[in-house]
């Protein structure tokens, strides 16, 4: 008897699965069964929400339904060191989106260098919608039904640990962006970040089987070229995107806001050549 007690409490001590509740959470077209190891989430991959219109003059792609199928972890476990992020998914938002990991294919930040939607996402060459950041309609949608942002249940990581709002609370120094949320550190939760690089994930903490592609940090320093978006929320605009990470040069200088139009290149080298002439008195004001 003493046994069967000690199993249980162990067994109870060691299980971080997803919630009923947090499994409930899951919209639109998920679908999410269980077996003995893992929960098995599909999903058409299909935004509950406005978009952007793609293909458009900086993002030739065009957006379709998926057929994505993954084994989660039902039990997740920390792993006894934390994984770099692989490219492409890192994990499902409750609307069946995809989370992508937050760089570009050269390695840059994908927030700050390439344009997003109203909403924070757009497609890759294989018409995958996704979120490099926070899901910002998605994320204003369930505002109110929680009473602080932190509360907010946003999707699930791979590793089958939790994504949750932005907090607080301090961050494990673990570069993942999260916390664990008991002293034996066998819990964790993500915690997005609307602002700081990584956003959603940094790695991973839990066991994973996907290959990580050493995607530790990313050059947030380098602009490159930009591209012109329109301002109306039909026409956001994105690069060129391959195997889960954007591909081509990055588009939203520092500082700049998705959605917004941007200067072309041309125009500030015009802007720049006039500046210069007047300024020599080559021509009159």
């Amino acid at each position: 008897m003493r046994l069967a007690l000690v199993c249980i409490a162990v067994c109870i001590s060691v299980s971080h699965a997803l919630t009923d509740e947090e499994l409930a959470a899951f919209t639109g077209s998920v679908s999410i069964t269980s077996n003995r190891e893992n929960h098995i989430l599909t999903s058409d991959g299909t935004p509950d929400h406005d978009t952007g219109t793609f293909p458009n003059d900086c993002n030739p792609n065009e957006m379709a339904e998926q057929s994505f199928r993954r084994h989660i972890p039902l039990n997740p476990t920390v792993a006894s060191s934390t994984s770099p992020l692989n490219k492409g998914i890192i994990g499902y938002a409750v609307n069946g989106v995809a989370f992508f990991n937050p760089c570009t294919s050269a390695n840059l930040d994908a927030t700050l260098n390439e344009e997003l939607d109203i909403c924070g996402g757009h497609p890759d060459q294989k018409g995958v919608y996704h979120y490099h950041g926070v899901p910002k309609c998605l994320f204003e949608e369930l505002m109110s039904q929680y009473q602080e942002p932190s509360q907010i249940f946003l999707g699930v990581a791979l590793d089958g640990f939790p994504i949750y709002g932005p907090t607080d609370e301090p961050l494990d120094a673990n570069g993942c962006n999260g916390r664990f949320l008991d002293a034996a550190k066998t819990k964790w939760q993500y915690h997005v970040s609307e602002t700081k690089f990584p956003y959603i994930l940094g790695c991973y903490v839990g066991e994973v089987t996907v290959d990580g592609d050493g995607i530790d940090t990313c050059d947030t320093g380098n602009l490159g070229g930009r591209c012109s978006a329109p301002a109306t929320p039909d026409e956001e605009t994105d690069e060129e995107a391959d195997e889960g990470t954007d591909e081509g040069t990055p588009t939203v200088p520092d500082g700049g806001k998705p959605g917004r139009p941007k200067p072309r290149p041309r125009d500030e080298l015009v802007e720049l050549l006039m500046e210069i002439l007047k300024r020599d008195k080559l021509i009159e004001d």
